[in-house]
């Protein structure tokens, strides 16, 4: 066991995912490299190689598992298997003497809910995306001590269903802003064959639709049949890039829009000459990589939706737009382009912003005032008996049901 000292509490950290390393994963890594090794034990169970790795160089113990979720839309979890996992998860709490147990996603939920009654432990998890009402009742999110949310969009829809405000905590991300201040810059406008006079705008992200890239897409190839010297390099990987192909092929814009993959060097790259960063994401948690390219010194601009316009202070480090209407996007694009003294200044004002806010001590501190309260509180133990929520899933599928009828006796009106 590495660093393992008896007496202390021992943290179990859960993370169900594809195996990459993105935001979700980075922010694990983050918080187990930086939480304080003299207060907690902490051990990794996944089902991620690559997760694996890097969690084993930072001398973590780790427990590489085959991991599938229950009601999954993808796959189905037999119940030989789904016994299994919890017969695992019982080993690894009864072997590491495990105090508290943390799941980085709502998914191992349904397996770490059994095995936190079972032995009779704190369960955080800890939610970075947005979840249906599908997924909220079938991995039984409702029914935790804790729930932490990476911004309040996260947890808007947990407060609608009932839960209990003392069961939700707020707690953005945190950057590791020495490290990433460490990334090397390269020659990309060379590479990329740019010339002084050209407006280098750039996006990351996985190539999915949630992401937007395609808005990005139309929204410069917009810009540059108005005679504008723009380009866009697209940073990232995913299943939507033979689509975001073709989208470029269909509108001769090879030349000018450039998908250069993924990298794990992204603020490095987004110091490399880039000029404007933008996101067009449909629907976002948190906004990682706004805060990245805020740290890089350059101005951005985002939907004026989600956790956006709390990263982004409009006017001092960046532009909104309206989601509904994506030429608005244009504008602001303009808007930057037209006044390099203020592109400037929102870049220099952007880059304190996230040093100052969105740091990694805050977030650590945060998590492990967390920790303490929980192992503190006996309230927060959970056994067969207690964290249930079923008035509120009565309710909520109450609820569903009035607004499908509503919705049929709608359509029969409209028909």
């Amino acid at each position: 066991m590495n660093m393992w000292n008896r007496s202390l509490p021992t943290i179990l950290f859960t993370h169900y995912g594809d195996n990459w390393i993105r935001g979700s994963e980075r922010c694990l890594l983050d918080l187990m490299n930086n939480i304080n090794r003299k207060k907690y034990n902490i051990v990794l169970w996944c089902n991620s190689e690559i997760l694996s790795e890097a969690a084993t160089k930072l001398k973590i113990d780790v427990i590489l598992t085959n991991f599938s979720v229950l009601f999954s839309s993808e796959c189905s979890m037999p119940l030989p298997d789904y016994t299994r996992i919890i017969q695992i998860g019982n080993h690894l709490v009864e072997k590491y003497k495990v105090n508290i147990i943390h799941s980085n996603s709502g998914a191992p939920n349904i397996w770490l809910n059994p095995i936190s009654r079972y032995q009779r432990l704190p369960l955080i998890v800890h939610l970075h995306a947005h979840y249906s009402l599908r997924d909220r009742v079938t991995l039984g999110l409702h029914h935790v001590p804790m729930t932490v949310g990476v911004s309040p969009a996260v947890l808007a829809e947990f407060h609608q269903d009932g839960s209990s405000p003392q069961q939700l905590r707020i707690i953005p991300n945190g950057l590791d802003v020495q490290e990433l201040n460490k990334q090397p810059t390269c020659d990309l406008r060379n590479t990329l064959g740019l010339n002084d006079q050209t407006i280098l705008i750039s996006t990351t992200g996985s190539l999915i639709h949630r992401k937007g890239i395609d808005i990005a897409i139309s929204s410069v190839v917009n810009l540059h049949k108005q005679g504008l010297p723009v380009h866009l390099v697209i940073f990232g990987e995913g299943p939507q890039r033979i689509t975001l192909q073709r989208q470029i092929h269909a509108a001769c814009a090879q030349k000018y829009i450039h998908l250069y993959g993924e990298s794990e060097e992204i603020v490095g790259l987004l110091k490399s000459g880039v000029d404007i960063f933008i996101s067009t994401a449909r629907k976002e948690a948190f906004g990682l990589a706004i805060a990245e390219a805020s740290l890089s010194g350059i101005p951005v601009i985002a939907p004026r939706s989600g956790e956006f316009p709390n990263i982004i202070i409009e006017g001092k480090t960046g532009l909104l737009f309206d989601p509904k209407d994506p030429s608005t996007l244009e504008t602001e694009i303009r808007k930057i382009i037209s006044d390099k003294k203020i592109a400037m200044l929102m870049g220099e004002n952007g880059k304190k912003h996230v040093e100052q806010n969105y740091g990694l001590s805050n977030y650590i501190a945060q998590f492990e005032e967390l920790y303490d309260s929980m192992l503190k509180d006996k309230n927060m133990r959970m056994n067969w008996l207690s964290h249930w929520k079923i008035v509120a899933i009565i309710k909520l599928s109450i609820r569903r049901i009035f607004k499908l009828r509503k919705a049929i006796d709608v359509n029969g009106l409209t028909q």
